[in-house]
C-alpha cells in the first residue's frame, strides 16, 4: 500500500487486508469465515468485525457474507 493508505489504518485493519490480499483469487474474492480469520491472525471475531467494516467504510473492501472483495485504492487526493 501506498500514497498514506497504511498510515489511516489499525493494526488490526492492516492486518485484515493483507490477509485478504493474500488469499483472493485474481477477482479479489475470498469467501473465509470471520472464524477462520480470527484464529489466523490472532485476534478476536469482533475485533475482525470491527476491521471489517472500517475497510468497507473506506471503500478498501466489499463484504456480504460469507463474501469479501478487496477494492482498488482510490487517489487519497479525491475525496471518499
Amino acid at each position: 500500500m501506498s500514497d498514506g493508505w497504511i498510515e489511516r489504518l489499525s493494526r488490526d485493519e492492516i492486518a485484515l487486508y493483507l490477509f485478504l490480499v493474500s488469499v483472493a483469487d485474481k477477482d479479489g474474492l475470498s469467501f473465509y469465515s470471520e472464524a477462520r480469520i480470527a484464529g489466523t491472525l490472532k485476534q478476536t471475531r469482533e475485533d475482525v468485525a470491527r476491521a471489517r467494516q472500517r475497510l468497507v467504510d473506506l471503500g478498501m473492501l466489499a463484504f456480504e457474507a460469507p463474501l469479501y472483495q478487496v477494492l482498488a485504492l482510490k487517489d487519497l487526493d479525491r475525496p471518499w
